[in-house]
């Protein structure tokens, strides 16, 4: 993927791995060597998983037996509105937004599942090193476990909000 707006020129890259059942997306940058991004997926590795980068906006495409994923991969900040399948609208984000979360520029930005069968989501930033063999291994710098919220947990955090007072919230709880 060539970046038209930066002078650097990235590779995408991805692959199942068989036994730990993961499909994995990396963003490396080709100059450096360094890895901008990793994205790690529950995937059986018995089932069949295709992706391809789509070229026109920088979205990586994955489909599988449950359907269609995208990474958005591009590298200007930019945020778009989607229909999820349930019909629900969100707004999907590109990856630069989230470069607030990394200490150094070196580090990178890790997505990865959580628990199987969940959509819980485990964000880390990483550091990329070397051993004195040349091996290259990450040091984790801080994560985040980002759980998906029940619709119990939606309707106190939405009751708050529509509070117009301390007095009100106070009521509430």
């Amino acid at each position: 993927m060539d970046e038209k707006d930066t002078d650097s020129q990235t590779l995408v890259v991805s692959y199942k791995s068989i036994h730990v059942n993961l499909y994995s997306v990396f963003l490396i940058n080709i100059k450096t060597g360094r890895i901008i991004f990793k994205h790690d997926n529950y995937q059986l590795w018995e089932s069949p998983v295709i992706g391809f980068l789509n070229t026109y906006n920088n979205d990586f495409v994955i489909l599988n037996k449950d359907g269609m994923g995208f990474i958005p991969l591009g590298n200007k900040e930019y945020k778009r509105p989607i229909d999820s399948q349930d019909g629900t609208m969100r707004m999907v984000h590109s990856l630069p937004s989230c470069d607030y979360l990394k200490i150094e520029e070196s580090n990178l930005i890790s997505f990865e599942r959580a628990k199987q069968g969940t959509n819980n989501r485990l964000v880390k930033i990483q550091e990329q090193q070397k051993d004195f063999a040349g091996n290259t291994y990450y040091d984790d710098i801080y994560a985040v476990n980002i759980d998906e919220m029940s619709l119990r947990e939606l309707m106190v955090i939405n009751s708050i909000f529509m509070c117009d007072s301390a007095i009100e919230v106070m009521n509430l709880i």
